[in-house]
């Protein structure tokens, strides 16, 4: 059995925190893209004392922290996001200012649809 010791910098210098959760229990279940993804995510939230809020990622953040290619990340976020790991709130946010923008032509579009039955 192999003895390992991190090479890693000293506590002191600057360090982000990851849950033991992720590590323990999500990690042996989760694809090597989709644990980058987790990591610069958290990275970019709590590594910037931002515990718990969103936090805009492009894609060519994405590519290029975590090394793998668009269509790996697309399929880790769409992943990541069937496993209740991640959210887009972007999306939800806008879905629900259309919603709401829209409200009117909505309840005509009902109102006509209902109308022709």
């Amino acid at each position: 059995m192999p003895v390992l010791k991190a090479n890693l910098p000293k506590p002191s210098s600057r360090w982000t925190k990851v849950p033991n959760h992720l590590l323990d229990q999500l990690m042996p279940n989760l694809k090597d893209t989709e644990l980058r993804v987790l990591l610069i995510l958290i990275r970019q939230t709590s590594g910037w004392q931002k515990e718990g809020k969103a936090t805009l990622l492009t894609y060519r953040t994405l590519t290029r922290r975590s090394g793998r290619g668009h269509d790996a990340i697309a399929k880790a976020l769409a992943s990541l996001k069937r496993q209740g790991l991640i959210h887009n709130l972007r999306s939800e946010a806008q879905r629900r200012k259309w919603k709401s923008e829209n409200k009117h032509t909505e309840m005509r579009r009902a109102t006509i649809y209902k109308e022709r039955e």
